[in-house]
């Protein structure tokens, strides 16, 4: 029995594996910070607090294959197919397509990019 997987099954793996490596990260650091008393005491990833501050941004970049993840997107009201632009420091450094939403975040194709621009993780979307 041979068993198939489309390049958009594995893209989607591929991010969902990304998402869950940032996600422990995030979550070793807030554990790690406890106990430092020169921080403070508002807990960094709490849904509420990264709603009202954080802006919509690339969770994680792959340029080999052309897509992105992005985070935070309940302010986009995105669907499949939406067109995305992603920005830094007021300049839209590309744009992107939307292929699949799963909860909080979004994995979209790389569209476009301006020549000499490079995307990263942590680049706003809009």
């Amino acid at each position: 029995m041979k068993i198939s997987i489309s390049l958009k099954g594995w893209l989607v793996v591929i991010a969902v594996l990304v998402t869950l490596g940032a996600t422990l990260f995030l979550q070793i650091d807030t554990v790690s910070s406890k106990g430092d008393e020169d921080r403070a005491s508002v807990n960094p990833t709490s849904p509420k607090l990264q709603e009202d501050l954080t802006p919509p941004r690339l969770e994680a970049v792959n340029l080999q294959w052309g897509f992105v993840t992005v985070e935070e997107i309940e302010s986009l009201n995105l669907a499949e197919d939406s067109e995305l632009e992603v920005v830094r420091d007021g300049l839209v450094l590309g744009k992107l397509r939307v292929v699949s939403v799963e909860g909080d975040r979004a994995i979209a194709d790389i569209h476009s990019l301006v020549a000499d621009q490079v995307i990263i993780a942590g680049d706003i979307v809009r």
